[in-house]
């Protein structure tokens, strides 16, 4: 059990400990609307053949996510990892696979895996060349993957790394690439329209909060100098917006929850302030809509969901969970609404409950159960459907989970 704690108390230690506001109510059977889709097979048509003997007809191949816009998400089982992990990093591939590399369990893994959504398996690749615990990152646009920075040691800010390391789909190994200015976990990484990456705050070593930011240009396998946010800022997200800037929200700076906003321009290569409406906490959910506004949902400090204005630069609340939610995965759906899963509630349970984020009505909706309740789970969105994976199951102690679970996106 010493180690078991030892994992939790690393999930944990790179958030907020506060707890959101009401309770979830008691798990139960998933709503019968939200019954399974059944996979859809195409029969073959049998060969016309000029003699007497028929031609078998070949066996249907089944087709395990129907295509077409998004119906009702129904989860179920995608397999589990080879090995569980707190903090890793998970990445969706360009070609609809997904990479999960790095985190700890009773100690720090270099080993990666990759998650194939035709077979539902995951299945090893290579190792990281630095066991990497709360690193960050980034797909880049030639299907490579970025990852830098993290810990060697769990909950250990003493060992901040400062290196980074590419990892390629095509031959299934990493290899090291330019390291940053600074140690830094966990920060955020986002890629930029022109293909570099920005990388943003984190803790650095001795836990000391970071405002200083850089910029990784695949091309030249080098870090620079990005300015400065207008506070030190972890624990935060960031996310892309449609203009090309970059938005930084919630998080903490020295320890104080923030409600305010950074957003970066590429063209300026400067961060400029903007107000928060709430106090969100650590690990909000930041997803950009279609509108090109930002809804900003779920941090640790039960604030209500605010829709951010990037032109305007103002915020404004919308909608009210059903279940206030901290530590929950959010992703954004083809059809223009936000999915948010997971979590846990004012007392500290943990919640299986799904809800959706309806935009043009500015509400929200229940969207059914996980299979299995998380915490600092995983969420990434492939051309098929969506994928959670990991987290824990409980806030009391116990291994991460290893086991995942997947939702097509089936045809209404």
């Amino acid at each position: 059990m010493r180690a078991a704690g030892r994992v939790l108390a690393a999930l944990l230690v790179l958030a907020a400990a506060g707890a959101c506001g009401q309770a979830a109510s008691p798990s139960g059977t998933p709503p019968t609307e939200l019954a399974s889709p059944s996979a859809t097979a195409t029969p073959a048509t049998p060969t016309a053949t000029p003699t007497e003997t028929p031609t078998p007809t070949p066996t249907p191949i089944p087709t395990p996510y129907p295509s077409g816009p998004i119906g009702k998400l129904v989860f179920g089982p995608a397999g589990a990892m080879t090995t569980s992990r707190v903090q890793p990093t998970v990445t969706a591939l360009a070609d609809g696979r997904v990479l999960v590399a790095g985190g700890a369990v009773s100690g720090n893994l270099t080993s990666a895996e990759i998650w194939d959504p035709e077979t539902m398996v995951f299945s090893q690749t290579g190792d990281l060349t630095t066991a990497r615990i709360g690193a960050s990152a980034a797909l880049l646009a030639d299907g490579r993957v970025l990852i830098a920075g993290g810990t060697t040691v769990m909950a250990n800010f003493q060992t901040v790394l400062a290196s980074a390391e590419l990892y390629d789909p095509a031959t299934g190994k990493f290899s090291p690439t330019g390291s940053m200015s600074v140690g830094r976990t966990p920060a955020t990484a986002t890629r930029l329209q022109d293909g570099r990456v920005l990388i943003a705050g984190g803790y650095g070593a001795g836990m000391k909060c970071l405002k200083s930011a850089e910029i990784y240009d695949p091309a030249e396998g080098t870090f620079s100098p990005a300015g400065s946010m207008s506070t030190c800022r972890s624990e935060h997200s960031a996310a892309l917006l449609n203009d090309g800037r970059v938005i930084l929200a919630g998080g903490n700076s020295n320890k104080a929850p923030l409600a305010s906003v950074d957003l970066f321009d590429p063209a300026t290569g400067k961060f400029r302030l903007a107000a928060g409406r709430a106090v969100q906490g650590a690990y909000p959910s930041v997803i950009v809509l279609a509108s090109g506004k930002v809804l900003i949902a779920g941090g640790t400090q039960r604030a209500r969901p605010e829709l951010f204005d990037p032109v305007r630069r103002t915020s404004a609340a919308t909608g009210t969970l059903i279940h206030a939610r901290a530590r929950a995965v959010a992703v954004l759906l083809p059809n223009g609404r936000v999915l948010l899963a997971g979590g846990y509630d004012s007392k500290a349970r943990v919640l299986r409950s799904m809800e959706t984020y309806d935009p043009s009505r500015g509400k929200f909706s229940d969207a059914g159960l996980m299979d299995t309740g998380r915490v600092g789970a995983f969420a990434v969105t492939v051309p098929a459907g969506v994928l959670i994976v990991g987290g824990v199951a409980n806030l009391t102690g116990g291994l991460p989970l290893p086991s995942a679970e997947f939702a097509p996106f089936a045809t209404p």
